[in-house]
């Protein structure tokens, strides 16, 4: 009984893990196309002048 639970609190924190390496996967994601459209916008600004 007590290895199952240490089996399960250890896949709960690989789990957490897990999901905090997915947040800053999808934050880096969401970054890289904000800069994309940034520089879209200024490059857009600049062919107009």
């Amino acid at each position: 009984m007590v290895s199952q639970h240490k089996s399960l609190s250890v896949y709960h924190v690989e789990y957490q893990y897990h999901g905090l390496v997915m947040q800053h996967q999808y934050h880096g994601l969401v970054m890289q196309h904000q800069l994309i459209m940034h520089n879209i916008k200024h490059f857009n600004q600049h062919n107009v002048k």
